[in-house]
């Protein structure tokens, strides 16, 4: 009775297939979360960024020299990028956020008068797990358009 607990069962693939494929398939699902959850975080930071500086729009009526150059930096210490090409060379310069805010309120709007924020910036994915090709190093682009009205 006792030999018959301890000899093993010979394993056939009718057993261990559907079990490496469920592994297979919850591994996917978990790199897809991993990489979407990613793409939601970079987008909330762009969002989190326009939002406080709309904000200071609104107070000061439109987006100051000083609030510009302080968005510009908020933006290069999350990873965006003003144009494709510095993404691509991964540098940063001075003039690369120069069309980053096309029809932005950059004169005084008066009081009650609209104030518009258009962010266009680019970021690369920094998702590289298994070094999967399809995720690499890919450039983003990202728009934002905010419009509100001025306090001042």
């Amino acid at each position: 009775m006792l030999k018959q607990f301890r000899k093993k069962k010979t394993a056939s693939i009718d057993e261990i297939l559907p079990l490496l494929i469920f592994i297979f398939m919850a591994v996917t699902l978990l790199i897809w979360t991993i990489n979407t959850n990613s793409a939601i975080q970079t987008k909330n930071d762009l969002n989190n960024i326009a939002r406080e500086s709309m904000l200071k729009m609104e107070t000061d009526g439109y987006l100051t020299t000083a609030e510009k150059t302080e968005l510009i930096n908020r933006l290069k210490d999350k990873g965006f990028y003003g144009t494709s090409d510095a993404c691509k060379s991964d540098t940063h310069d001075n003039t690369e956020f120069n069309n980053a805010f096309t029809d932005t309120t950059v004169a005084e709007a008066g009081y009650g008068n609209p104030v518009t924020l258009n962010i266009k910036v680019y970021k690369k994915t920094d998702f590289d797990m298994f070094a999967i090709g399809s995720f690499k190093n890919e450039i983003s682009e990202m728009t934002i358009h905010l419009e509100s009205t001025s306090k001042q």
